[in-house]
């Protein structure tokens, strides 16, 4: 696991301050400035019901080890954070909340989440103070809010999930402010005292966990590498079967061949003639299914949307999709609500009123004749990243059913306009 000695240095140096920072939206839904947001003063949220519900329900179930309950409120969690989280949980009893700060977030809907909390410890008398940060983003479907888990400390250190080092940048402003530093400040000064006042809070601290996450640490570590010789023995094994097998067809043929070397090779061509026919047969109905595909593919048309395991809101959620994703179509469910579509191979089901069809997807390069606004989504509501000129050439990369389009043009800009304006 890359850098994962890192992770549990900093975990056990600094458990007490514990930083957990996620900002899980993309650098395209940014309406300002993004660092005006982290150099805003903390909001103090310690009556904010909403808010500490989310926080207390995730504590519950990572100190659980309830992996279900877990995922309802955070997501994504790689396979070693999974591992190392039911570690965590067999040696923390429970944690209360003290305090909740907050600064309003890039995205709309989206919080920086400062959290003071106590860790109480199994078979520790005393328990310990903690700090930990959140980025809490609220679903686009019901308004609910969530924990994007993409940019937690476990995946920044050992990156097992791609992030955007757009992102990274915010991060490190966000821990330079002084507001931050205070904070972390007094949380560590007061664990530093907790350590020096409760000799065996400090034994467990130094000794007794850093043994097991160590442990931990060889273990996983040796099952990734012992999982990876097996998939390489396998693939192995299935190359020199192959390879045998090939050997053995040629053997046969070549003997085949000098037997009946006048019937094989005419043989040979009718089946050459055939197999050319066949494959330009082929070749057209593939081209044929493409236009076809390219014409009448499904998009999302809305900012992100949640995929369901079922046709019902409350059902799980299994992925979520950002506006341009082309999907395929299974068919339609609950008189038309839901649209059926293929997910890597599984069904998932999503709302019909955010997907559209496309009409058409050849790329084509136009000069604007007007002014035209350009969105972050296909509605006029969407808000404009930004103001095409009349002259102006933009790329028009894909039309929708919908009167949408697709278009970049300039340094990187990206959005989608009225087709009707495109000329």
């Amino acid at each position: 696991m890359k850098n994962l000695k890192r992770y549990i240095l900093a975990g056990l140096c600094g458990l007490g301050v514990v930083l957990m920072l996620g900002f899980g939206i993309n650098a395209m839904d940014v309406k300002a400035d993004p660092f005006v947001s982290v150099r805003r003063n903390y909001t103090d949220e310690s009556r904010n019901k909403a808010l500490n519900t989310l926080i207390q329900d995730y504590y519950d179930a990572y100190d659980e080890g309830n992996l279900l309950a877990l995922n309802k409120v955070a997501y994504p969690f790689s396979d070693s954070e999974i591992s190392y989280i039911e570690l965590m949980s067999k040696n923390i009893d429970s944690r209360e909340i003290r305090e909740i700060y907050s600064k309003k977030g890039i995205d709309k809907g989206s919080y920086f989440v400062s959290v003071v909390n106590d860790i109480n410890f199994s078979g520790m008398e005393k328990s310990a103070p903690g700090l930990d940060f959140f980025y809490v983003e609220t679903d686009d479907e019901d308004g609910s809010l969530y924990i994007n888990n993409l940019y937690s400390t476990y995946n920044l250190n050992n990156s097992e999930n791609q992030t955007d080092p757009y992102i990274t940048s915010l991060i490190s402003e966000f821990e330079q402010q002084p507001d931050v530093i205070r904070l972390q400040a007094r949380v560590q000064s007061e664990f530093n005292d907790s350590m020096e006042k409760d000799e065996s809070l400090k034994t467990f601290f130094d000794e007794t966990l850093q043994a097991e996450v160590s442990e931990w640490a060889s273990t996983y570590h040796q099952k990734v590498l012992d999982q990876k010789a097996e998939e390489e023995r396998k693939a192995k094994e299935e190359a020199e079967a192959k390879a045998a097998a090939e050997e053995a067809a040629k053997k046969e043929a070549e003997e085949k061949a000098a037997a009946e070397q006048a019937a094989a090779q005419q043989a040979a061509e009718q089946a050459a003639a055939q197999q050319a026919a066949q494959q330009a047969a082929q070749q057209a109905a593939a081209q044929q299914a493409a236009q076809q595909n390219a014409s009448s593919g499904t998009l999302v048309n809305f900012k992100t949307i949640n995929v369901r395991a079922a046709a019902d809101t409350a059902s799980q959620n299994i992925a979520r999709l950002e506006c341009g994703t082309v999907l395929t179509k299974i068919r339609d469910e609950a008189n038309g609500e839901w649209t059926v579509i293929n997910l890597n191979g599984r069904e998932g089901f999503i709302r019909s009123e955010f997907v559209t069809s496309i009409t058409n997807s050849t790329a084509r390069d136009v000069t604007l004749t007007r002014t035209v606004n350009v969105r972050d989504e296909m509605s006029e509501n969407g808000q404009k990243v930004a103001v095409a000129q009349s002259g102006t050439a933009v790329k028009v990369e894909c039309d929708y059913a919908n009167g949408w389009s697709r278009v970049s043009y300039g340094n990187n800009i990206k959005g989608y306009a009225k087709t009707e304006y495109l000329g």
